[in-house]
């Protein structure tokens, strides 16, 4: 079973539809479709699942339909379990907080090259005068 907050992502891989086949997903307690890929040349397909943020926490089912190779109607299921906590502001654009950390380090070491460089013109300027 897969745990993901709500309002969360899932990457999905599937395998054993039909080429060309669109492949839906959907959660079981879910009326809508929550995304939907076309199978390659093997009859795999991979998306992005982005789960509604209005999802209870527990237990959940992840729906997944398409058409085999012979036309016939193939239903696959995954089980997920939805946490109590929704994912950290930014995390779906990929800006997590760890990501910050370098920013602030060039932030203060470019600070700090700036103060000597402004120490090191005043020095020189007063060795001039």
């Amino acid at each position: 079973m897969v745990e993901v907050g709500p309002g969360g992502q899932l990457w999905v891989t599937v395998t054993g539809f039909g080429q060309g086949s669109v492949v839906s997903f959907w959660n079981i307690g879910n009326a809508s479709e929550l995304a939907s890929a076309s199978t390659d040349p093997t009859g795999a397909a991979a998306t992005r699942v982005l789960l509604p943020s209005n999802l209870t926490p527990g237990a959940h089912t992840l729906v997944v339909t398409g058409v085999d190779a012979q036309g016939k109607t193939v239903t696959m299921q995954l089980g997920i379990r939805v946490t109590g906590t929704q994912p950290a502001v930014g995390s779906a654009a990929g800006l997590s907080s760890w990501m910050w950390t370098p920013a602030a380090l060039l932030l203060l070491l470019g600070g700090w090259f700036w103060f000597v460089i402004a120490r090191k013109r005043r020095e020189d300027e007063e060795q001039e005068a």
